[in-house]
């Protein structure tokens, strides 16, 4: 009975503070991207990294795309199509038929996330 005990502390003594380490490392993502889920922006990354593509959609409502650069979004944009006009963190992206903005902000420090803005 005893070396079952010990078994469960160690194992606690262990396990908690890896689950509480991988806890905040998600909190602090989701606070400093103020993206809820962390793990779209991270599925985003790994889809980007290990694709072809230098610009990934990682959301559709609402619509947001995730790439390295302001210039890789643009210029993926402008391969779509679309004339793109930036002011400041703001994309304006023109097409006959529509015209849609997009901010963006970082993520982890090394990449950009561009979000549709609607208005209400």
């Amino acid at each position: 009975m005893n070396k079952k005990n010990n078994i469960t502390n160690n194992f606690k003594k262990i396990i908690l503070p890896i689950t509480l380490l991988i806890v905040s490392f998600f909190v602090i993502i989701s606070i400093s991207s103020k993206i809820l889920n962390p793990f779209i922006g991270i599925n985003g990354i790994i889809k980007m990294e290990t694709g072809e593509k230098a610009v990934e959609i990682i959301s559709e409502d609402p619509l947001r795309y995730i790439s390295n650069t302001y210039e890789d979004f643009t210029e993926y944009m402008e391969s779509e199509g679309l004339e793109v006009e930036q002011v400041g963190r703001g994309f304006e992206l023109k097409s006959k038929n529509y015209v849609k903005f997009f901010m963006s902000e970082g993520f982890l420090n090394r990449y950009e996330i561009f979000t549709e803005y609607r208005k209400k």
